[in-house]
């Protein structure tokens, strides 16, 4: 499959409804919402082969995406100092995102991706990604059909 491909076959099967987003920006953490992930955002790449070498689309935000998603009302988080402090990153970010809207944050989800997104955010299933984060994997994807 290619990037395009896995993008669609992602989005038609993901139990979210929509999306937070974020990244790192002159050493700010930000975060957008979004409903669709823009193919612009997102790489075609490969798991480590001791994962199995499938390939995966993960979030890939340059400098001039990061630039347009602020200009354009990307939320400043605060310090990105504010990821430190656990063993990973993503999950502090869904942390952060969780206390911001008043969301008791039990830990890493482990509901798949078909049955809703990582918290439950104004009544829509929400899926939280920090930047570099693994959208899906190819493997993944073909174990649906």
């Amino acid at each position: 499959m290619d990037k395009m491909e896995m993008l669609t076959k992602y989005e038609q099967t993901t139990g979210a409804e929509t999306n937070i987003f974020g990244f790192i920006d002159c050493g700010r953490l930000y975060m957008i919402e979004t409903a669709t992930i823009n193919p612009d955002w997102i790489k075609l790449d490969r798991e480590s082969s001791k994962k199995g070498g499938s390939k995966k689309i993960r979030l890939s935000f340059n400098s001039d995406i990061r630039f347009q998603l602020i200009r354009k009302g990307a939320k400043l988080v605060g310090p990105a100092e504010m990821l430190e402090g656990g063993k990973n990153r993503g999950d502090r970010f869904e942390q952060i995102v969780a206390e911001m809207f008043g969301i008791e944050w039990t830990g890493h989800n482990s509901k798949k991706y078909t049955e809703g997104g990582d918290l439950m955010i104004n009544g829509k299933e929400t899926q939280v990604k920090l930047e570099a984060a693994t959208i899906i994997t190819e493997k993944t994807l073909l174990g649906l059909d």
